[in-house]
């Protein structure tokens, strides 16, 4: 009879052993649980979508629908984004799927990439990593992700940028302490990084800080000229020189017109970051522990004679992060989701190297290896937590019911193919409620931002001092003619106009549609439409039936 080596191997094994093994086998499969839950949710969540994101998408179909950027969609961001986003909207039409569905499986994606990246990278000898440090870190990684869903910023570039650069900065850990890489990973992440930092030029920070503090402390000069690096200067040099290759119109519109014009006005929507940052208590407490743990850390590591290169690189990976956040001067919560992940996968290093401090003690202490765990379980317990509750309160997210008026309004007044127009200075709520109901925006203007510039620095002390069509600069005059002759081609079915004094960027007292009735734009460029009523801030204009 033949006998069963694996029962009899496990017979031999003593019982904690035993238990250890179990419990690897089942925690191996807990990332597996996680991608089937993010798979899950997003199929039963069709229309949940950023409202930034599905303005990004809106803009992408636009290419994929023949459209030029910056010519038949106006905005103020460098054009990768966009060109990312159209293999979502390739395969929402070909697949049958919705838009905001095909988008969060195509950010899932990315995440199962760089999972499966940090995965062959925490198996490397340089990172000195054991099994249990590299399934806490993997699971950290997919948590952040679906604290980031919860909070409603999933596949907001600076989500994705550091899906695509986390796994290149341990790669330069990695380098720095002289270990290989193979070739393809490496170049792997090389263009994944250059993609990721292409997005918007302060990314740069979060692997330039980095980079400098291993230069300065290695002076390995050589570790420069490695694959990863080749890759993602490559990436970025063609992404720099594509825009030679763009239409001539384009060019002419993004460098003669629209950049110069955002340069001027940026600071338009800027706030006391300052304030709104360190005016937190749990922000500060949050800095004040970890700067001094890592502090800590650092001081003994080196008064032990021991290597702190991999603790100083994250936490320079956080300060890169931290300056990416504060150049930008808007304090909305999606600029800061790089310090966030960096923060907890810093949290988590620290934490194993304190495990390790207390189980290498010679002497012994009672609950040794509870003591040593409970950093680890505590970084893991709280993000769980704040992922749940986040996704109980869903306080950051616009939610597909807060703009049913919008949809019940378009849903009624017009059809599929029929064109709708917001006007209004911020993105909400004609975005994600466009997108969600597979409409095509009513003009070129998907937000009319520049009317933010044209009236930045003006007060007034009673009645907002609009201007005549008189009065109005040349740039203001052809930013209304050119809204006019999108109204006269597109015909849209519906015109939404933003009333009130609570646009995003205006000066105190100004309200759009005083501005558009002043400058007798609503008797001009709509005289073939009539009033009908209000839905919640905006009056509704619909196109009167044509004889």
């Amino acid at each position: 009879m033949k006998k069963n080596r694996s029962f009899g191997m496990r017979m031999m094994m003593p019982p904690y052993a035993m238990n250890q093994a179990r419990l690897r086998q089942w925690i191996d499969i807990v990332p597996f649980l996680l991608f089937g839950y993010f798979f899950w949710t997003i199929m039963h969540s069709p229309m949940r979508i950023n409202h930034d994101c599905a303005y990004v998408l809106q803009c992408s179909k636009i290419l994929v629908d023949g459209g030029l950027p910056y010519v038949d969609f106006i905005d103020i961001n460098p054009p990768l984004i966009f060109y990312m986003n159209m293999a979502p909207v390739v395969v929402a039409q070909t697949a049958g799927i919705t838009l905001p569905q095909a988008f969060s499986l195509f950010v899932t994606l990315q995440l199962a990439a760089s999972a499966l990246l940090l995965f062959y990278l925490f198996r490397l000898e340089e990172l000195n990593l054991k099994a249990p440090a590299r399934f806490a870190l993997l699971l950290a990684w997919i948590l952040c992700s679906l604290f980031v869903y919860a909070t409603g910023d999933y596949g907001q570039r600076d989500h994705l940028v550091m899906l695509m650069v986390f796994p290149f900065i341990l790669v330069r850990v990695i380098r720095y302490y002289g270990d290989r890489v193979s070739l393809l990973p490496s170049l792997v992440i090389g263009v994944m990084t250059g993609l990721g930092l292409s997005l918007k030029p302060n990314f740069y920070f979060i692997v330039l800080v980095p980079e400098f503090v291993a230069l300065v402390r290695t002076r390995r000069i050589r570790t420069l000229f490695t694959p990863e690096m080749y890759a993602a200067i490559a990436f970025s040099l063609a992404y720099v020189l594509h825009f030679l290759l763009l239409p001539a119109l384009v060019q002419t519109e993004l460098f003669g017109r629209w950049m110069p014009f955002f340069m001027q006005y940026y600071g338009t929507i800027n706030m006391n970051l300052f304030h709104h940052v360190f005016m937190q208590p749990l922000v500060i407490a949050g800095l004040i522990v970890l700067a001094f743990v890592v502090g800590i850390g650092l001081v003994i590591i080196r008064q032990r004679g021991m290597s702190s290169l991999r603790m100083e690189i994250l936490s320079a990976a956080a300060i890169g992060s931290f300056l990416s956040y504060w150049i930008q001067q808007k304090g909305y919560s999606y600029h800061s989701v790089p310090l966030k992940l960096v923060f907890v996968m810093l949290a988590l290093f620290v934490s194993f190297w304190l495990y390790e401090e207390i189980m290498h003690r010679t002497e012994e202490i009672p609950l040794r290896r509870f003591v040593a765990v409970s950093p680890t379980l505590v970084v893991l317990a709280g993000l769980i937590a704040l992922t749940a509750r986040a996704f109980a309160s869903n306080s950051s997210y616009v939610s597909y019911e807060s703009f049913a008026p919008y949809r019940q309004a378009i849903s009624a007044y017009s059809k599929k193919d029929d064109r709708v127009l917001f006007l209004n200075t911020i993105l909400f709520p004609a975005y994600p409620t466009l997108v969600q109901m597979d409409r095509m925006p009513g003009s070129r203007y998907l937000t009319i931002f520049p009317i933010a510039g044209f009236y930045y620095g003006m007060h007034a002390d009673s009645a907002f001092p609009y201007r005549s069509r008189g009065q109005m600069n040349q740039e203001e005059l052809r930013f209304l003619c050119e809204l006019e002759v999108d109204i006269d081609r597109f015909k849209p079915s519906l015109i939404f106009i933003h009333s009130g004094d609570t646009s995003s960027a205006m000066p105190q007292g100004f309200d759009i549609h005083e501005y558009f009735i002043r400058s007798h734009f609503t008797t001009d460029a709509m005289h073939d439409y009539e009033r009908s009523g209000s839905v919640g801030d905006f009056f509704l204009y619909r196109r009167k039936k044509q004889i």
